[in-house]
């Protein structure tokens, strides 16, 4: 039985990562004929073309797109082979990276990774950063898990794969002195409040924008900001309202002196772990989604 040369898939996926055989010769510290030789022997044993000329660069065939498919999953499986013999040595606990969207409401973070905190064998390492950014790193197996509110879209050479934990109703907060129209009534003495809305490359903003236009509601947008803590902070000093998950509603009054005005009635914000699984075989993550699929309020956090 004839099997595919691990060392010519290395060199073949880097120089599709890269787009040339002189940056991959770069990151492997190859020289580039011994790249190109390898390329060659690589596409004699499987009898396709893998690049085409673009520019300066190289592009995959429709073809190579499928063996850099599987050879993204062959290195996977290396690495979680040495993850798990490794992690059989170690007398520590597991190490456990998880990538969290800054956009993400802290406290939700917290609730959705808690069940992980039950385990005295898995430490958790949490990074923040936006979920484009996150995903390059899930990509790379630098993270095991990434947590958001908002699906990751397929994509070509995107390779990632959704799955729903949980979701909540959303709400506004703030300091009540804000509202100016004190005669009318919710949402309408909303319309020229001043607000706090997230950036415009989020899921929120997009709902809240929706939401107010179809109320006939145009709020007065004080700032945008992409770190929910720095949100917080900013409507506690009375810059403005902002949205947040209902659930919330305690924290939001005891940490941070905010009302609660009223429900986005309609919205929710759903949350939702990414993994480069398909089917998850990673322990720790089955459990975590097992969890919070068993939760009897798994709907609401």
């Amino acid at each position: 039985m004839e099997y595919p040369n691990y060392q010519h898939l290395t060199y073949f996926y880097w120089v599709a990562k890269e787009g040339s055989i002189s940056k991959a010769s770069r990151v492997l510290s190859l020289s580039q004929s011994t790249i190109s030789a390898q390329l060659r022997t690589l596409e004699n044993q499987l009898g396709i073309k893998l690049f085409d000329k673009k520019g300066r660069g190289l592009a995959m065939t429709e073809e190579a797109k499928v063996v850099f498919s599987y050879a993204e999953e062959l290195f996977k499986l290396g690495q979680e082979l040495l993850s798990t013999t490794k992690s059989k040595k170690q007398k520590g606990p597991m190490n456990f990276k998880v990538g969290f969207d800054h956009s993400l409401h802290k406290m939700t973070g917290y609730r959705l990774l808690a069940p992980l905190f039950h385990h005295d064998n898995i430490k958790v390492i949490c990074y923040e950063d936006s979920c484009e950014k996150l995903v390059l790193k899930l990509l790379s197996h630098d993270l095991e898990i990434i947590i958001t509110n908002s699906p990751v879209q397929p994509q070509i050479n995107i390779k990632v794969f959704n799955y729903l934990l949980g979701e909540s109703p959303l709400a506004i907060f703030g300091q009540l002195h804000l509202l100016k129209n004190k005669k009318m009534k919710y949402p309408q003495n909303l319309n020229g409040a001043p607000f706090l809305l997230p950036t415009n490359n989020t899921y929120l903003r997009r709902a809240l924008e929706e939401w107010f236009l179809s109320r006939q509601i145009f709020p007065l947008v004080r700032a945008e900001i992409e770190d929910s803590s720095l949100i917080k902070t900013f409507a506690r000093e009375g810059i403005g309202f902002m949205a947040a998950p209902l659930w919330a509603k305690k924290e939001l009054k005891n940490s941070y002196g905010l009302a609660h005005v009223g429900n986005l009635t309609g919205l929710k914000e759903q949350y939702y772990l990414i993994s480069v699984q398909r089917k998850i075989n990673n322990p720790i993550v089955a459990h975590l989604v097992e969890e919070h699929r068993n939760q009897s309020d798994n709907k609401y956090l």
